[in-house]
């Protein structure tokens, strides 16, 4: 059964890795990503990206992509290791992470957000250690910077800045100098970048321009964008999400600290879903970054469930619906 051996801890489960990536990635391997690469747009994304040898060679940014990947792979295991998100410490939501990122393949290249997921990732670790702090002064700096430096390479991911408000409100006692050093750590990276680009150039027209044109022009839900099978794959998703929620909140029997970090999941599922739904730079990216607390909360669900049958069942019908999303 397949869910039985991704939720196995042992080292030889990622064996299964090869498989996932052949499933979900053959279309990309055998006739090249559907994503319009550029190596443009915002300033780290440029400079990560602006090289000739990534523009020209598809193979090239499919391999980075996968590497990525696997470090993301890796991240989110530690999480669940560090934290004992699930007691038995399995890789099953890194698994669910590359499985919810693949369902579409205009996620399969090295897009914006697929980085920004890096340090997002980092916000994550940040956040989640200071419930074993007195002062968690320092925590909440690094996370607001790490977010902030993750909107220099995708600029929707800033739109998660309640996450912080959040996290203080279910993991922290009030400490008013954590209340206002987040907003700190937003703003430090902006303003190290524009005093660079001063003392550089004389002006910072440049970047303006850019974030100007980072912006959405207008911030609707507009669903006609979508077509049936849209509609049923994103439902279905809905309805997965929901039941996930719905277990992890009024059925949980975990310790606090946990339940409090499945709220702030849910919360960055919530809020990550409304912007994918809107949809604000036209593409599917933020999917990449919906795809971190689904993984978690997707998970929580199957375990649930106490029928081994009934979990095998759930799962593949997400490995179905992401298959049929890519190929049909």
């Amino acid at each position: 059964m397949i869910f039985n051996i991704i939720r196995n801890r042992e080292v030889q489960t990622v064996i299964f890795l090869p498989v996932v990536f052949l499933a979900f990635w053959f279309k990309t391997f055998s006739t090249g990503s559907i994503y319009a690469f550029t190596g443009t747009g915002m300033p780290v994304y440029e400079l990560l990206t602006n090289w000739d040898f990534l523009r020209n060679f598809q193979w090239v940014r499919t391999v980075l992509s996968i590497l990525i990947l696997l470090f993301i792979f890796v991240q989110l295991y530690r999480i669940n290791y560090n934290y004992i998100i699930f007691e038995d410490k399995s890789f099953a939501p890194s698994f669910l992470y590359l499985i919810l990122f693949s369902v579409y393949q205009g996620n399969q290249d090295l897009n914006p957000a697929l980085l920004a997921s890096i340090p997002f990732i980092h916000v994550i670790f940040c956040l989640f250690a200071s419930v074993r702090k007195n002062y968690a002064v320092s925590n909440f700096f690094e996370a607001a910077f790490a977010l902030s430096l993750a909107s220099l390479i995708y600029f929707p991911i800033l739109y998660l800045f309640p996450l912080f408000i959040i996290a203080l409100i279910v993991l922290r006692p009030v400490i008013w100098r954590e209340w206002l050093i987040w907003i700190v750590g937003i703003i430090t990276p902006y303003l190290l970048l524009f005093s660079i680009e001063y003392i550089i150039f004389g002006s910072i027209s440049t970047l303006s321009k850019k974030l100007l044109a980072a912006l959405p022009s207008q911030i609707i839900i507009n669903l006609q964008i979508y077509d049936w099978f849209d509609a049923v794959f994103l439902g279905c998703f809905v309805l997965i999400f929901i039941v996930g929620i719905f277990l992890t909140v009024l059925h949980s029997q975990t310790k606090v600290h946990i339940r409090g970090f499945f709220k702030v999941f849910i919360w960055i599922l919530f809020i990550s879903y409304l912007i994918f739904l809107t949809r604000l730079h036209q593409d599917v990216q933020f999917w990449s970054i919906l795809s971190i607390p689904a993984c978690f909360i997707v998970t929580k669900m199957l375990y649930s469930y106490r029928k081994m049958l009934v979990q095998e069942a759930v799962f593949s019908f997400i490995i179905l619906l992401g298959i049929l999303n890519i190929y049909f």
